[in-house]
Formats: structure tokens, C-alpha cells, sequence
């Protein structure tokens, strides 16, 4: 399936953005939000528990960069 694959590359985003603290984060956070919305789009992947988690990391996320910038 192709949506398990595209919710790890959105974890790896995830590890890699929290490793950086730039400005330029902001692509990358906009490439994470494409990823979660093919993730909820995705009818077979309807994994309530790790949607939540993902959206709680694309939160904390924002506020991390929203405190740098």
C-alpha cells in the first residue's frame, strides 16, 4: 500500500525539521502538510490512532516554528 510509505516520509520530515531550526523550515513544513492531506485522503488508511499522532507532531511542529520565527 502506498499510503503506510507516505506517512513515513512524512515521520522523516518530521525528525529532520526538528533538527533544524531555519527559516527555511517553512518548505518543508508545506510539504509535510501535502503528505498529511494525502493521508486523510486516503480511504485505506483510515488508522484513527496514528492519524491523531501525526496531526499532534505537524502541531507541535507549526508552534516550533512560529517561536523561532
Amino acid at each position: 500500500m502506498g499510503t503506510p510509505s507516505a506517512y513515513q516520509e512524512y515521520l522523516k520530515m518530521g525528525a529532520s525539521l526538528r533538527e533544524q531550526h531555519s527559516v527555511e523550515n517553512s518548505v518543508l513544513l508545506t510539504q509535510m502538510k501535502r503528505i498529511i492531506h494525502e493521508i486523510n485522503a486516503n480511504d485505506r488508511f483510515n488508522n484513527e490512532r496514528n492519524w491523531v499522532i501525526a496531526r499532534a507532531s505537524d502541531d507541535y511542529l507549526v508552534m516550533r516554528i512560529q517561536t523561532k520565527i
